[in-house]
């Protein structure tokens, strides 16, 4: 088990896997066309992830949605994909992705991933992208957030044969 104890590290690249971190503080990945791997849920992990792969990006696949850890009272855990060739690859897990999603890098489902987008991502400018035989799900609620606070400001790209559900108000889904 790794416990940063409130602290930072920063690494070439992590692989982790089902309980291995705990405690807060913050990852940064920094291996140039590296990828790390986070293969099971880490529930007592409420840190951050820092995703900075300079111009050639760094890859950080998860494969199980809780893999980033869990919220620890009114503390959102953040990942800051900080380049555009930066990216969280979701790969085979489904549920409610309550990370908040920062920077203008990528996002993308893969392997039967099912997600359904959770936290206000409003600081995130870069493309959520869905795989062939992935779902990715967004909907706003009059009292909570909307789909501008769930997507941010960032592009949608989809594969033939993903589905993206988005709605606000009136329901609209998309089979592509």
């Amino acid at each position: 088990t790794v416990d940063l104890n409130g602290l930072g590290q920063t690494l070439p690249s992590l692989t982790a896997e089902a309980d291995t971190l705990s405690g807060g503080g913050t990852y940064t990945l920094t291996g140039a066309s590296g990828t790390s791997t986070i293969s099971g849920n880490n529930p007592d992990f409420y840190g951050d992830f820092i995703v900075s792969g300079g111009d050639s990006g760094h890859t950080l696949r998860i494969e199980s949605i809780g893999a980033l850890g869990n919220a620890k009272g009114d503390d959102e855990p953040e990942l800051t994909l900080e380049g555009e060739n930066d990216k969280l690859e979701i790969a085979g897990a489904s549920g409610d992705f309550t990370e908040v999603v920062k920077g203008d890098g990528v996002v993308t489902l893969v392997s039967g991933s099912n997600v359904v987008i959770a936290a206000d991502n409003s600081g995130f400018s870069g493309t959520w992208s869905a795989a062939s035989g992935t779902a990715l799900t967004a909907s706003g609620t009059e009292d909570g957030l909307g789909l501008d606070e769930l997507l941010g400001s960032a592009s949608i790209s989809l594969v033939s044969g993903a589905t993206v559900a988005l709605s606000e108000g009136n329901f609209r889904k998309f089979d592509v």
